[in-house]
């Protein structure tokens, strides 16, 4: 598992576009370039800059458009594989990924500023197993705690009775 930050620059649509079947504008090729050069001035005005961890998140909380990211920097802790889009994943796994890389990712949701902040410190089986043996443990557990104090139902005192309820 990796943890990353990005900036995501989504292409804008014209104020006339057409729209699709769903109601979504229809995005120009000249959308997608737009907004592929505001990732690379934004990534170059970062690179021109400290260029550090700390700087990226400021730049992420200033200018990315993920909703889900935006508030912290931009950063996704803990990514599995597999877990994102294709391109971005690449990017993430690529077995030559150092601490502090950074590119330019195209997705379907746009153009990701990525920075490889490193690998988490447990690989993701690790954490599967952990979370098995934790289940595990609470359902050994609950059944401990239901042995311990059985539950005894006397139905001879039931009665049924009937109500306005049952019509």
């Amino acid at each position: 598992m990796v943890n990353v930050r990005h900036i995501l620059i989504q292409p804008a649509a014209d104020q006339d576009a057409e729209t699709d079947e769903n109601g979504s504008p229809v995005l120009t090729e000249q959308n997608w370039t737009d907004a592929e050069i505001k990732a690379e001035e934004l990534l170059d005005l970062w690179k021109s800059g400290e260029a550090t961890e700390a700087s990226f998140a400021e730049l992420a909380g200033e200018h990315s458009e993920d909703p889900g990211s935006v508030s912290n920097g931009g950063l996704y802790e803990e990514v599995r594989p597999g877990q994102m889009v294709t391109a971005f994943n690449d990017w993430c796994f690529d077995g030559a990924r150092q601490p502090g890389d950074t590119g330019i990712v195209k997705t379907d949701y746009g153009y990701h500023i990525m920075y490889y902040v490193g690998q988490c410190d447990h690989a993701y089986w690790y954490q599967v197993a952990e979370q098995q043996y934790l289940y595990e443990r609470q359902q050994a557990l609950v059944q401990e705690l239901l042995d311990a104090s059985p539950i005894t139902v006397d139905y001879s005192k039931a009665v049924l009775a009937e109500s306005g309820f049952l019509q």
